[in-house]
């Protein structure tokens, strides 16, 4: 198996959005509706650096860290740098999800819940406190709370990701999402479909997705054709194998099947039992492809101090 990444960030956040992922089902472009999120957010983050290095510098900016899980398994994420021997993790708000965190702290819904699994990463990673720094983006108001022990457990965190593996591991989608977030670049899964879809852009993003399955589904019908004919080779004339990682054992299995020419040969009228059903499917073709390249569908609480501030 290759190795396997889950982003700090988005642990957690929905299990369905995570596993689609991981499953390589097309992420929709959510540029547009992050924009200015994100720019608004490395413009606050840059401001907050700036304050907090005016005494003591902010370092390892961005800096890779790693909790390994299993083997092939591990969640990555990057600081936003160490600040006096803490870990620092900034996040600009807007006035009123602002005043939600300073009324309910680590109890806010939406996103605040997802950075409790990200900072818990951070902080089993390098075995540090943490200083959160939150900035209303309207007043430059900035309030931070200083944790001394992750939310989660590392027990926490590996079931987490099992979680998600579990589903991987079978290649397939849970039924529901676990949690609602915006923008989701997997919003074509979600039960309640949004009108975007009738985007052309988007069409474009699903339609190459599904030639790009087609592809995978045709070679992954091959593997499983050259191994189950190797895998006779290696038995012989064994029925049974165990080695030190899988079990192998032949069976026979009874099969029925309607003969036809003898049903008829007996003056049955066959076909006339037969039932005939209008379909639609869908075509697609991908420009610039060969005729093969159409395709038809039918936790614990940290232990936390705080104080407010005001950055411009």
């Amino acid at each position: 198996m290759d190795r396997r990444v889950y982003r700090a960030s988005g642990l957690g956040g929905c299990i369905k959005a995570q596993v689609a992922g991981q499953l390589g089902f097309t992420a929709l472009d959510t540029s547009k509706k992050m924009e200015n999120m994100a720019r608004e957010g490395a413009l606050h983050e840059k401001a907050v650096i700036i304050w907090l290095s005016d005494h003591d510098p902010v370092t390892d900016q961005q800096r890779e860290v790693t909790v390994p899980i299993l083997k092939d398994v591990t969640i990555v994420g990057h600081l936003d740098g160490i600040h006096k021997n803490e870990i620092v993790e900034i996040k600009s708000m807007g006035k009123d999800p602002f005043k939600a965190w300073i009324d309910k702290k680590w109890d806010t819904p939406g996103y605040v819940q997802k950075y409790k699994w990200q900072v818990s990463v951070y902080m089993h990673s390098l075995n540090m406190p943490l200083k959160f720094v939150v900035k209303c983006r309207d007043n430059g108001y900035v309030h931070i709370e200083h944790l001394e022990e992750p939310f989660y457990s590392m027990d926490d965190l590996m079931a987490r990701v099992l979680e998600i593996e579990k589903w991987v591991r079978r290649g397939e989608l849970p039924d529901e999402c676990s949690v609602s977030q915006y923008p989701c670049p997997f919003y074509y899964l979600e039960q309640q479909k949004s009108l975007e879809l009738m985007e052309d852009a988007v069409l474009d993003d699903l339609a190459v997705m599904l030639e790009e399955a087609r592809v995978a589904e045709k070679a992954a019908k091959e593997r499983v054709r050259v191994a189950r004919v190797s895998i006779e080779d290696s038995l012989g004339e064994r029925d049974r194998v165990e080695t030190e990682k899988t079990k192998v054992t032949r069976y026979s299995q009874k099969r029925k099947r309607l003969d036809e020419d003898k049903m008829r040969g007996d003056g049955v009228e066959v076909d006339k039992y037969y039932v005939e059903t209008l379909y639609k499917g869908v075509r697609v073709t991908v420009k610039g492809e060969d005729n093969d390249g159409e395709t038809e569908s039918g936790g614990d609480t940290g232990r936390t101090s705080s104080d407010r501030r005001t950055v411009a």
